[in-house]
């Protein structure tokens, strides 16, 4: 009688088993499949911005693309593996820092340099696009989920290649964000200390990234980086 009960309780506990290995695999197949759609709205969402600057048939829908950082962020936020408190506390509190930071520039030159921002970018407080913040929040969380894809040890270690990607994008960004009126600077050039300041600002949000405890491997933000790139490297290309 006991080694049937015990057989019978061996049983239900391998179909416990086979039950629960069954509900993980579903989890992964289903994470991956969402994660395959981001990833394929990410690029449908460059492809469609990147036809609109080149169309002059659709010059008038430029104001509306630079509205596509919120659709990445949104994207990001739905393909985040961890969506601890510590995920969002990190989302806000960079948000607050760049708004801020650009705040602190606009005002005192002494950040990024003398510039003024154009009409381009949206709604303002204070003379800073909201969309400033999204953009910094976009940018630094994808460069470091593409940071995360090389095996570079340590948090600084990887802050650095990160902020050197971020570097890399903004001076594909500058001639364009000039060009369609994101910003213009006082003295008709782009000083070195914008460049500079990317650099290191990068580099702190990017500290308090990998600093954060919460899984950073998101896929669409890595895609999101990826896009960025070529979508500027393409503007400069064939927009000039």
């Amino acid at each position: 009688m006991n080694l049937f009960t015990e057989s019978a309780g061996l049983l239900k506990l391998a179909g416990f088993c086979k039950l629960l290995k069954k509900l993980v695999q579903k989890e992964r197949n289903q994470a991956v499949t969402g994660s395959y759609i981001c990833c394929s709205l990410v690029i449908a969402v460059h492809l469609l911005a990147l036809f609109i600057y080149l169309s002059p048939a659709l010059s008038a829908g430029i104001k509306y693309v630079p509205y596509t950082m919120a659709v990445l962020l949104v994207l990001i936020m739905i393909n985040q593996p961890d969506k601890s408190a510590r995920f969002w506390l990190f989302l806000l509190l960079c948000f607050s820092l760049s708004f801020l930071t650009e705040l602190f520039s606009l005002t005192t030159g002494m950040v990024f340099g003398d510039y003024r921002y154009g009409d381009t970018l949206g709604p303002k407080l204070a003379g800073v696009p909201l969309l400033m913040g999204v953009f910094w929040v976009v940018i630094s969380y994808s460069a470091g989920a593409f940071v995360k894809n090389f095996h570079i040890k340590g948090h600084t270690a990887r802050a650095l290649y990160g902020a050197l990607f971020m570097l890399l994008l903004e001076i594909l960004i500058e001639p364009i964000a000039i060009k369609f009126n994101y910003w213009d600077w006082v003295s008709m050039i782009v000083p070195l200390q914008k460049y500079a300041a990317v650099f290191c600002f990068g580099f702190i949000l990017l500290r308090i990234l990998y600093h954060s405890p919460f899984k950073k491997r998101n896929p669409a933000a890595t895609m999101v980086f990826i896009m960025q790139v070529l979508f500027y490297a393409a503007l400069n290309l064939w927009a000039f």
